[in-house]
Protein backbone atom coordinates (compact mmCIF):
# COMPACT_ATOMS: atom_id res chain seq x y z
CA UNK A 1 0.00 0.00 0.00
CA UNK A 2 1.63 3.07 -0.88
CA UNK A 3 0.17 6.23 0.97
CA UNK A 4 2.92 8.70 -0.39
CA UNK A 5 0.51 10.66 -3.07
CA UNK A 6 -1.60 11.18 -0.40
CA UNK A 7 0.75 12.03 2.67
CA UNK A 8 2.47 14.17 0.27
CA UNK A 9 -0.71 16.43 -0.30
CA UNK A 10 -1.30 16.16 3.78
CA UNK A 11 2.13 18.03 3.96
CA UNK A 12 1.33 20.85 1.45
CA UNK A 13 -2.21 21.35 3.22
CA UNK A 14 -0.05 22.82 6.34
CA UNK A 15 -1.01 19.88 8.84
CA UNK A 16 -4.22 20.06 10.34
CA UNK A 17 -7.35 21.07 8.55
CA UNK A 18 -9.37 23.70 9.35
CA UNK A 19 -12.14 22.77 11.90
CA UNK A 20 -15.49 23.01 9.64
CA UNK A 21 -13.08 21.13 6.78
CA UNK A 22 -11.72 18.42 8.89
CA UNK A 23 -12.19 15.04 7.15
CA UNK A 24 -10.02 11.83 7.78
CA UNK A 25 -9.57 9.13 5.33
CA UNK A 26 -9.05 5.63 6.77
CA UNK A 27 -6.45 3.32 5.52
CA UNK A 28 -6.45 -0.50 7.25
CA UNK A 29 -2.68 -1.32 7.55
CA UNK A 30 -3.28 -5.22 7.62
CA UNK A 31 -5.21 -7.93 8.92
CA UNK A 32 -4.36 -8.74 12.28
CA UNK A 33 -1.48 -11.08 12.29
CA UNK A 34 0.48 -12.69 14.90
CA UNK A 35 -1.45 -10.14 17.31
CA UNK A 36 -0.89 -7.34 15.63
CA UNK A 37 -3.64 -5.15 17.34
CA UNK A 38 -3.36 -1.81 17.56
CA UNK A 39 -1.40 1.47 16.02
CA UNK A 40 0.83 3.41 19.39
CA UNK A 41 2.29 6.09 17.62
CA UNK A 42 2.57 8.12 13.96
CA UNK A 43 4.94 10.56 12.97
CA UNK A 44 4.39 13.41 10.29
CA UNK A 45 6.02 10.72 7.67
CA UNK A 46 3.57 8.01 8.01
CA UNK A 47 5.48 5.61 9.91
CA UNK A 48 3.41 3.43 12.38
CA UNK A 49 4.98 1.49 15.26
CA UNK A 50 2.60 -0.71 17.38
CA UNK A 51 2.36 -4.09 19.03
CA UNK A 52 -0.13 -6.70 20.47
CA UNK A 53 -0.15 -4.87 24.18
CA UNK A 54 1.75 -7.64 24.97
CA UNK A 55 4.67 -9.19 22.63
CA UNK A 56 6.93 -8.53 19.95
CA UNK A 57 6.02 -4.94 18.23
CA UNK A 58 6.51 -3.89 14.71
CA UNK A 59 6.79 -1.11 12.19
CA UNK A 60 5.02 -0.18 9.24
CA UNK A 61 6.04 2.52 6.57
CA UNK A 62 3.95 3.97 3.42
CA UNK A 63 7.13 2.87 1.62
CA UNK A 64 7.98 -0.40 2.76
CA UNK A 65 5.09 -2.06 4.72
CA UNK A 66 5.36 -4.23 8.03
CA UNK A 67 8.95 -5.05 9.20
CA UNK A 68 10.03 -6.09 12.83
CA UNK A 69 12.34 -4.39 15.04
CA UNK A 70 15.33 -6.02 15.51
CA UNK A 71 16.81 -7.13 19.29
CA UNK A 72 19.73 -8.24 20.83
CA UNK A 73 20.44 -12.08 21.65
CA UNK A 74 19.73 -12.53 25.46
CA UNK A 75 16.23 -10.64 25.04
CA UNK A 76 12.99 -12.31 23.60
CA UNK A 77 11.84 -9.44 21.41
CA UNK A 78 11.78 -5.80 20.82
CA UNK A 79 8.35 -3.28 20.93
CA UNK A 80 8.68 0.35 19.58
CA UNK A 81 6.97 2.34 22.18
CA UNK A 82 7.16 6.14 20.37
CA UNK A 83 8.33 7.39 16.87
CA UNK A 84 9.72 11.09 15.92
CA UNK A 85 9.62 12.95 13.18
CA UNK A 86 13.36 12.20 12.39
CA UNK A 87 11.93 8.10 11.95
CA UNK A 88 14.01 7.63 15.14
CA UNK A 89 12.12 4.88 17.39
CA UNK A 90 12.00 4.36 20.65
CA UNK A 91 11.81 0.31 21.74
CA UNK A 92 12.12 -1.46 25.04
CA UNK A 93 13.76 -4.89 24.77
CA UNK A 94 11.76 -7.65 26.22
CA UNK A 95 14.17 -9.55 28.70
CA UNK A 96 11.55 -11.69 30.38
CA UNK A 97 12.35 -9.70 33.87
CA UNK A 98 15.13 -7.26 33.02
CA UNK A 99 14.31 -4.70 30.03
CA UNK A 100 16.82 -2.69 28.33
CA UNK A 101 15.36 0.68 26.42
CA UNK A 102 17.38 0.93 23.23
CA UNK A 103 16.43 3.43 20.40
CA UNK A 104 16.15 2.75 16.60
CA UNK A 105 17.06 4.09 13.23
CA UNK A 106 17.81 3.28 9.90
CA UNK A 107 20.92 4.57 9.57
CA UNK A 108 22.29 3.71 13.16
CA UNK A 109 20.15 0.68 13.83
CA UNK A 110 19.56 -0.83 17.48
CA UNK A 111 21.47 1.13 20.26
CA UNK A 112 21.30 0.51 24.06
CA UNK A 113 20.31 3.32 26.50
CA UNK A 114 22.32 2.74 29.45
CA UNK A 115 20.71 3.17 32.75
CA UNK A 116 21.52 5.34 35.63
CA UNK A 117 23.14 2.94 38.38
CA UNK A 118 20.69 1.54 40.60
CA UNK A 119 18.06 1.05 37.86
CA UNK A 120 16.45 -2.06 36.56
CA UNK A 121 13.62 -3.81 34.80
CA UNK A 122 12.58 -0.82 33.00
CA UNK A 123 9.56 1.05 30.58
CA UNK A 124 9.81 2.93 27.90
CA UNK A 125 7.38 5.64 27.20
CA UNK A 126 7.27 8.93 24.96
CA UNK A 127 9.83 10.59 22.70
CA UNK A 128 9.70 13.80 21.38
CA UNK A 129 11.64 15.13 17.98
CA UNK A 130 14.56 15.86 19.63
CA UNK A 131 15.57 12.21 20.14
CA UNK A 132 14.71 12.71 24.02
CA UNK A 133 13.21 9.70 25.42
CA UNK A 134 11.59 8.88 29.01
CA UNK A 135 10.38 6.00 31.08
CA UNK A 136 10.34 4.39 33.99
CA UNK A 137 12.69 1.99 36.10
CA UNK A 138 12.55 -0.25 39.42
CA UNK A 139 14.78 0.97 42.21
CA UNK A 140 16.62 -1.25 43.21
CA UNK A 141 15.25 -4.74 43.89
CA UNK A 142 12.47 -2.24 46.14
CA UNK A 143 8.22 -1.49 44.53
CA UNK A 144 9.72 1.85 44.28
CA UNK A 145 9.87 3.13 40.65
CA UNK A 146 11.78 6.53 39.32
CA UNK A 147 11.44 7.87 36.37
CA UNK A 148 14.29 8.67 33.55
CA UNK A 149 14.79 10.90 30.72
CA UNK A 150 17.32 10.23 28.10
CA UNK A 151 19.28 13.09 26.15
CA UNK A 152 20.98 12.26 22.95
CA UNK A 153 24.73 13.20 23.75
CA UNK A 154 24.21 13.44 27.33
CA UNK A 155 23.13 10.06 28.68
CA UNK A 156 19.98 8.95 31.02
CA UNK A 157 19.32 10.80 34.25
CA UNK A 158 16.92 9.25 36.93
CA UNK A 159 14.16 12.33 37.65
CA UNK A 160 13.70 13.30 41.24
CA UNK A 161 11.14 11.03 42.71
CA UNK A 162 7.85 12.15 44.65
CA UNK A 163 7.85 12.77 48.03
CA UNK A 164 8.57 10.12 50.26
CA UNK A 165 8.49 6.16 49.35
CA UNK A 166 6.38 6.38 46.45
CA UNK A 167 6.79 5.27 42.57
CA UNK A 168 6.58 8.60 40.32
CA UNK A 169 6.29 7.52 36.19
CA UNK A 170 7.35 9.27 33.85
CA UNK A 171 4.75 9.06 30.47
CA UNK A 172 5.40 11.71 28.08
CA UNK A 173 8.06 14.39 26.88
CA UNK A 174 7.06 17.49 25.17
CA UNK A 175 9.64 19.60 22.94
CA UNK A 176 10.49 21.62 25.56
CA UNK A 177 11.74 18.80 27.58
CA UNK A 178 9.09 19.37 29.66
CA UNK A 179 8.30 15.78 30.93
CA UNK A 180 5.06 14.60 32.45
CA UNK A 181 3.94 11.52 34.31
CA UNK A 182 1.69 10.46 37.78
CA UNK A 183 2.71 9.09 41.17
CA UNK A 184 0.52 7.70 43.95
CA UNK A 185 0.32 10.14 46.58
CA UNK A 186 -1.67 10.10 49.59
CA UNK A 187 -2.86 6.67 48.43
CA UNK A 188 -4.42 8.63 45.34
CA UNK A 189 -2.68 8.50 41.47
CA UNK A 190 -1.50 11.90 40.82
CA UNK A 191 -0.40 14.06 37.58
CA UNK A 192 3.62 15.17 37.98
CA UNK A 193 5.75 16.80 35.97
CA UNK A 194 9.61 17.43 35.87
CA UNK A 195 9.44 20.85 34.32
CA UNK A 196 12.45 20.85 31.49
CA UNK A 197 13.53 17.58 32.79
CA UNK A 198 14.35 19.33 36.26
CA UNK A 199 12.68 18.89 39.64
CA UNK A 200 9.28 16.98 40.40
CA UNK A 201 6.55 19.59 40.74
CA UNK A 202 3.26 17.74 41.87
CA UNK A 203 -0.07 18.67 39.65
CA UNK A 204 -2.74 17.51 41.55
CA UNK A 205 -5.82 15.05 40.63
CA UNK A 206 -9.28 16.57 40.02
CA UNK A 207 -11.79 16.60 42.67
CA UNK A 208 -13.18 13.36 41.41
CA UNK A 209 -10.45 11.27 41.78
CA UNK A 210 -7.14 10.03 40.15
CA UNK A 211 -5.58 10.37 37.09
CA UNK A 212 -3.46 8.20 34.55
CA UNK A 213 -1.38 10.63 32.60
CA UNK A 214 -1.20 10.03 28.94
CA UNK A 215 0.41 12.58 26.82
CA UNK A 216 1.83 16.01 26.75
CA UNK A 217 1.65 18.89 23.88
CA UNK A 218 4.45 21.71 23.03
CA UNK A 219 1.98 23.99 25.28
CA UNK A 220 2.24 22.18 28.28
CA UNK A 221 -1.44 20.82 28.54
CA UNK A 222 -1.80 17.44 29.15
CA UNK A 223 -4.23 14.51 28.84
CA UNK A 224 -5.13 12.14 31.17
CA UNK A 225 -7.66 9.02 31.48
CA UNK A 226 -9.84 9.16 34.89
CA UNK A 227 -11.62 6.10 34.44
CA UNK A 228 -13.64 6.62 31.36
CA UNK A 229 -13.34 10.67 32.11
CA UNK A 230 -11.31 12.71 30.02
CA UNK A 231 -9.54 15.56 31.34
CA UNK A 232 -6.89 17.82 30.58
CA UNK A 233 -4.74 19.75 32.55
CA UNK A 234 -3.06 23.47 32.23
CA UNK A 235 0.39 23.32 32.72
CA UNK A 236 0.65 26.50 34.93
CA UNK A 237 1.50 25.07 38.04
CA UNK A 238 0.48 27.91 39.88
CA UNK A 239 -2.58 28.46 38.98
CA UNK A 240 -3.51 25.43 37.33
CA UNK A 241 -7.13 24.26 37.26
CA UNK A 242 -8.70 21.36 35.48
CA UNK A 243 -10.70 20.84 32.54
CA UNK A 244 -13.12 18.59 32.54
CA UNK A 245 -13.88 17.04 28.55
CA UNK A 246 -17.11 16.66 29.35
CA UNK A 247 -19.71 13.40 28.73
CA UNK A 248 -20.25 12.08 25.19
CA UNK A 249 -23.17 13.90 23.76
CA UNK A 250 -26.42 12.68 24.40
CA UNK A 251 -25.57 9.52 26.53
CA UNK A 252 -23.85 10.78 29.94
CA UNK A 253 -20.88 8.57 29.01
CA UNK A 254 -17.69 9.91 29.83
CA UNK A 255 -14.22 9.21 27.49
CA UNK A 256 -10.84 8.81 27.78
CA UNK A 257 -8.06 11.29 26.57
CA UNK A 258 -5.21 10.00 24.80
CA UNK A 259 -3.87 12.66 23.08
CA UNK A 260 -3.45 16.31 22.60
CA UNK A 261 -2.41 18.07 19.62
CA UNK A 262 -0.38 21.96 20.08
CA UNK A 263 -3.90 23.03 18.25
CA UNK A 264 -5.24 21.41 21.69
CA UNK A 265 -7.14 18.79 19.75
CA UNK A 266 -8.38 15.95 22.31
CA UNK A 267 -8.40 12.63 20.67
CA UNK A 268 -9.21 8.86 22.67
CA UNK A 269 -12.39 6.74 23.21
CA UNK A 270 -15.36 6.70 24.42
CA UNK A 271 -17.95 3.69 25.31
CA UNK A 272 -21.44 3.33 23.27
CA UNK A 273 -23.50 0.52 23.72
CA UNK A 274 -20.80 -1.47 25.34
CA UNK A 275 -18.37 -1.07 22.37
CA UNK A 276 -15.24 1.46 22.34
CA UNK A 277 -15.60 4.22 19.45
CA UNK A 278 -12.75 6.64 18.80
CA UNK A 279 -13.88 10.48 19.74
CA UNK A 280 -12.08 13.56 18.94
CA UNK A 281 -12.88 16.97 21.37
CA UNK A 282 -12.13 20.22 19.34
CA UNK A 283 -12.10 23.93 21.88
CA UNK A 284 -15.39 25.53 20.87
CA UNK A 285 -16.44 22.67 19.34
CA UNK A 286 -17.06 19.84 22.01
CA UNK A 287 -17.20 15.89 21.26
CA UNK A 288 -17.93 13.53 19.06
CA UNK A 289 -17.67 10.23 17.47
CA UNK A 290 -14.28 10.05 15.11
CA UNK A 291 -15.79 8.27 12.70
CA UNK A 292 -18.27 11.03 11.71
CA UNK A 293 -15.40 12.88 10.09
CA UNK A 294 -14.08 9.92 8.26
CA UNK A 295 -15.28 9.34 4.80
CA UNK A 296 -16.83 5.84 3.08
CA UNK A 297 -13.25 4.31 3.98
CA UNK A 298 -14.33 3.73 7.33
CA UNK A 299 -17.38 1.63 5.56
CA UNK A 300 -17.82 -1.97 7.31
CA UNK A 301 -15.37 -0.91 10.04
CA UNK A 302 -15.91 0.45 13.77
CA UNK A 303 -13.27 2.85 14.50
CA UNK A 304 -12.56 1.99 18.40
CA UNK A 305 -9.86 4.73 19.33
CA UNK A 306 -7.00 6.85 18.65
CA UNK A 307 -3.70 6.61 20.29
CA UNK A 308 -1.53 9.75 19.09
CA UNK A 309 -1.45 12.42 16.41
CA UNK A 310 1.83 13.72 14.56
CA UNK A 311 2.31 16.85 13.97
CA UNK A 312 0.73 16.83 10.73
CA UNK A 313 -2.47 15.43 11.72
CA UNK A 314 -1.85 11.53 10.78
CA UNK A 315 -3.59 9.70 13.27
CA UNK A 316 -3.18 6.19 14.41
CA UNK A 317 -5.40 4.06 16.81
CA UNK A 318 -7.55 0.61 16.28
CA UNK A 319 -10.42 -0.60 14.22
CA UNK A 320 -12.60 -3.90 13.58
CA UNK A 321 -14.83 -5.39 11.16
CA UNK A 322 -17.29 -7.77 11.71
CA UNK A 323 -15.82 -11.41 12.35
CA UNK A 324 -12.50 -10.28 13.71
CA UNK A 325 -10.71 -12.07 15.92
CA UNK A 326 -8.16 -9.32 16.42
CA UNK A 327 -8.35 -5.79 16.03
CA UNK A 328 -6.49 -4.08 13.25
CA UNK A 329 -4.08 -1.26 12.96
CA UNK A 330 -4.83 1.93 11.32
CA UNK A 331 -4.00 5.63 9.74
CA UNK A 332 -6.40 8.14 9.52
CA UNK A 333 -5.14 11.40 7.29
CA UNK A 334 -6.71 14.68 7.15
CA UNK A 335 -7.86 15.69 3.79
CA UNK A 336 -5.60 19.07 2.71
CA UNK A 337 -6.37 22.12 4.04
CA UNK A 338 -8.67 24.81 1.94
CA UNK A 339 -7.37 28.33 0.90
CA UNK A 340 -9.39 30.87 -0.16
CA UNK A 341 -10.54 30.68 -3.19
CA UNK A 342 -9.81 27.39 -3.75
Amino acid sequence: MNLTPFLALVALGGGLPEVEDVRYRMFDLGPARTGREAGFSVNSNGWVVGNRWVGPGWVWRPDRGWFQLPTYRGFRFTVGRAVNDRNEIACMLDGGGRNQAAVWSEAEGLRLIPMPPGLIFLWTFGMNNKGEIVGWAQQGESSVARGWLYRPGQGTVALGPAAGPFSALAKAVNGNTDVVGDSVLKKTLTAVAWPGGEGLTVLGHPPEGGVYVESVNDLGDITVTEGTVGVKQDVRWSDGRWEDLGSFPGTGQGWGAFWITDERWVFGATWLDGVPHAAIWRPGVGTRVLADLVDDSKLGYTIHAVLQASKNGLLTGWASKPGDRLTRPILLVPYPRRTKGG
